[in-house]
Parts: structure tokens; sequence; C-alpha cells
């Protein structure tokens, strides 16, 4: 069996540490060559913040997604057409990805469930050309109603980076357990001023003292379990940029709006400043870059 949702590695049987191929997981999935893909469970709540609440479960990708997961599904590379200068191997994250790329990612990804495990969850977008980087997709239903793989909404996104705290980055000790970091410093040694004099950003993320991406969880996790949620690369999210954040709060998702999405969590070329929880940056929807990549999300009350 590859499937192991349901094979007691869901939230109410604990981690499934004997499945998972990143450190400890909620779920996994198996692809080609060995290659797996694991989850860990967001339960719904409040924003630390007040601002929104989660009312649906998730299923989060622990990491992001790799350049190995990328080519066993997509059956062409992340940075086709592209020299692969900025870090390259199975488990570095896929980048030169485009947000249409990432959802016809999504899209295989829940085609890939359904054919393995007869299973029938729909997809989440509509997209023409998937054999190639020049693939074109929209939003097919809303996200908050659709039950197959997709990119997180902007307030999922945050809300799972934030992993209960009110602060930029999580720790696990210190005040609120988590703190600041100085926004503009570059170096190994960038404290977490969480009140533990302890934390040291380098520790949870690549950013501007790295020259490429590094291979996906070789950092800790936040306290939800997700590597890399910080830095290494950007990820897209599912929402367009042109509403204001948060729109509503509940299942706030922007679309329909402009030709620009919403990326979250810094990359290995950029200062602490732009590795926030609350950090986003707007890009064209077709734009390829290197340290742009994404990971995806599955509501957890479907099968």
């Amino acid at each position: 069996m590859l499937f192991y949702w349901m094979l007691g590695c869901a939230p109410d049987f604990g981690t499934c540490d004997d499945c998972c191929t990143y450190g400890s997981c909620d779920a996994s999935i198996q692809l080609h060559n060995d290659i797996a893909v694991d989850f860990a469970y967001i339960e719904s709540g409040d924003d630390p913040l007040g601002r929104y609440s989660i009312r649906q479960g998730f299923y989060a990708m622990t990491t992001e997604v790799t350049q190995g997961m990328f080519t066993s599904l997509m059956d062409y590379s992340s940075d086709d057409g592209f020299a692969p200068t900025y870090g390259q191997g199975i488990n570095h994250p896929a980048y030169y990805v485009n947000w249409h790329m990432a959802a016809s990612f999504a899209n295989r990804l829940t085609e890939w469930h359904n054919q393995t495990y007869d299973t029938t969850l729909a997809k989440c977008y509509q997209c023409a050309n998937e054999s190639d980087t020049s693939v074109q997709c929209t939003h097919k239903v809303s996200p908050y109603a659709c039950p197959g793989y997709r990119l997180p909404t902007d307030i999922e996104w945050e809300y799972m980076a934030r992993s209960g705290t009110n602060s930029d980055f999580w720790t696990g000790h210190g005040e609120q357990a988590g703190g600041m970091a100085d926004a503009e410093a570059c170096s190994t040694n960038v404290n977490i001023l969480d009140g533990s004099e302890t934390a040291v950003l380098s520790d949870f993320s690549w950013f501007c003292y790295t020259t490429e991406t590094h291979p996906v969880a070789e950092l800790r996790p936040n306290g939800f379990g997700l590597y890399d949620i910080h830095g290494n690369v950007w990820e897209w999210t599912n929402d367009d940029f042109g509403c204001s954040f948060p729109e509503t709060i509940y299942e706030h998702h922007c679309q329909e709006q402009s030709d620009t999405r919403v990326g979250r969590g810094g990359s290995f070329t950029l200062f602490p400043y732009y590795l926030t929880s609350g950090g986003r940056f707007e890009a064209q929807a077709t734009r390829r870059d290197h340290s742009i990549g994404f990971r995806l999300v599955r509501l957890a009350n479907h099968p």
C-alpha cells in the first residue's frame, strides 16, 4: 500500500514516522521512483493576530515541491529552458516554476491520487497545454470547495507559517514561542529575538548568506512540522494579488482580480525582512524565476 492516509496515519492515530521521507508527518504519498510527498495536518483555528479564521482543517506539504517530485509527475523539469545553476538534485526545491506550472502540478497530483487509489477527487484548476511550460491555468472552483490538491490560499499559507505565534518566526521557546529578527542582517548568526537569546534564524531558514537553493528539510521545521516555510524559495499561493488582505475573516481568497499572484516566505537571495510570516510579494502568474517555487495543500474532510 502506498497511500498512508488510509493506513492509520491521520492525526487521530498520531504521526507515521515509518512512512515519512522527511522527518515526521501525518500522511505520505508515494510517487514514481521511490519519491514521496509528506504532509502535516493543520487544524482549523483562528489567526493569532485575530484577523481571520481557518474553518476547515487541511493537509500541507511538509516541504516545498522538489525537483524530483516535479519531474516524476510532469515528465519535464521545472527549469526547462533555463540553466539549473541555483542548486540541482532530486531533493532541491523546484524553481523556475510559474503559477500556472504549479497549478498544473496540483492537478497532476490529484490525477495520480485518483488513478492509484481509485478515488474521484475533483481537480481545482482548469488548465490547457499541460504537457510543458506553456501551460495556462485558471481557478476552477472556490479553493474551499475543492477536494483535490491545490496551492494554499493567502490566509492558509500565513496561518501555517505562524504555527500559532503572533511573531514573524516560530522558535518553540521564548516569548510566545516566537520572535523577530534583524531585518537587514545577512549572516549565519542572525538571532530571532524571542526573549530566549538562543534562537538563530539560520537554524530554520536559508536566506541571503547563501548563493543557491538547498535540499529541503535540512533545517528545523516550524511548530506545525513544516520545513523551509521561510526562505529557500518563494512559494506561490492560490490567490490573486488584487484584493485587500484579508478581505473576509472566513475563507478569504482572491481570484479573477488580476494577472498577478501572491507569493510568500522569501528566498535564499533575500534579507530576513522578506522572510517573515506576514511578508507578501506580487508577481505575474507567468513569471519564472530562480527563487520561486511552491508547496501544496488538500482539505482534510475528503477521503
